[in-house]
């Protein structure tokens, strides 16, 4: 159960330029992946199977709730970029040159996230009898769905996939928290990212994935306009300096002009092309 409360958004709040928003939360419930209440029941039906050409009357193993089968490392990638999951532990991946390099990777990383959640306040007693050595490892199903996606999420597994959110992100917010500009845009070396590229790609893949949670057109398009409210209040509460804003980003220089030029001018852009699209399409549509 949880509150919030964004103070930030009432008018009587004082807009301050080292504020972005303020934000007072409660909330109360326990970390952690409990099974749900039908997970291990089993129910039985009969079958036939054929054993040494003879019909054998037998009993298949069935269940109310989700199998629970053995911790598993999928790996999906080619040529010098692997990636190894562990969805037993939502969150662990790993990357590597090679298959084998991501799956030995895999195996550290179960720890060193757990470590993580667990530094940050979330309970780990599901897992922590778990001995990553041990997991199979199999490649990943060829729509990139692991078994272990698949079935109804029960309110419990909700809340603790929100307690593990927000854990890693003050775990990532404490990792680059009092960077200068010139050590967030630089590179280690040419072929790796800045430190602001990884967290703009961040920003961009989380918009990205909640895309893939849409009915479109049946939900209103409710990302869509989820992320232009976002971009629409962070210019409501901009303040004077803000406004003035006139800096070198990546190499290229951006002032806050040009941001809102760019965001309509984008927008405006695909606006034209999606036209096109329906149209091409044949669709009957209704004047704008």
């Amino acid at each position: 159960l949880s509150l919030s409360w964004i103070a930030s958004d009432e008018s009587f709040f004082p807009h301050w330029s080292w504020v972005n928003q303020f934000r007072l939360r409660s909330a109360y419930g326990e970390s952690g992946v409990q099974p749900g209440a039908t997970t291990s029941l089993r129910t039985f039906s009969p079958v036939t199977a054929t054993i040494g050409g003879v019909d054998t009357p037998g009993l298949r193993a069935e269940g109310l709730g989700q199998s629970v089968s053995a911790p598993t490392i999928y790996w999906q990638g080619g040529e010098s970029y692997w990636l190894a999951h562990v969805p037993v532990l939502p969150g662990c991946v790993a990357t590597g040159t090679t298959k084998d390099e991501a799956v030995a990777n895999a195996r550290r990383a179960f720890r060193a996230y757990l470590e993580l959640l667990e530094t940050r306040g979330v309970s780990v007693e599901h897992w922590k009898d778990l001995d990553p050595d041990t997991f199979a490892v199999k490649p990943l199903p060829a729509d990139r769905v692991a078994p272990e996606d698949v079935g109804a999420i029960e309110e419990h597994e909700l809340r603790d996939f929100l307690h593990r959110m927000e854990a890693s992100r003050s775990a990532l917010v404490a990792l680059v928290r009092g960077l200068s500009p010139a050590e967030l845009e630089r590179k280690p070396t040419e072929t790796t990212w800045s430190v602001r590229e990884a967290l703009e790609h961040i920003m961009e893949s989380e918009a990205e994935f909640l895309a893939k949670l849409e009915r479109w057109p049946d939900d209103a398009f409710n990302t869509l306009q989820a992320v232009h409210r976002m971009a629409f209040q962070r210019f409501t509460v901009m303040d004077p300096a803000e406004t003035a804003l006139d800096h070198t980003v990546m190499g290229r220089r951006w002032t806050t002009r040009k941001v809102m030029r760019r965001i309509l001018e984008h927008e405006f852009e695909h606006h034209g092309q999606i036209k096109e699209i329906v149209a091409a399409l044949g669709a009957d549509r209704p004047p704008e």
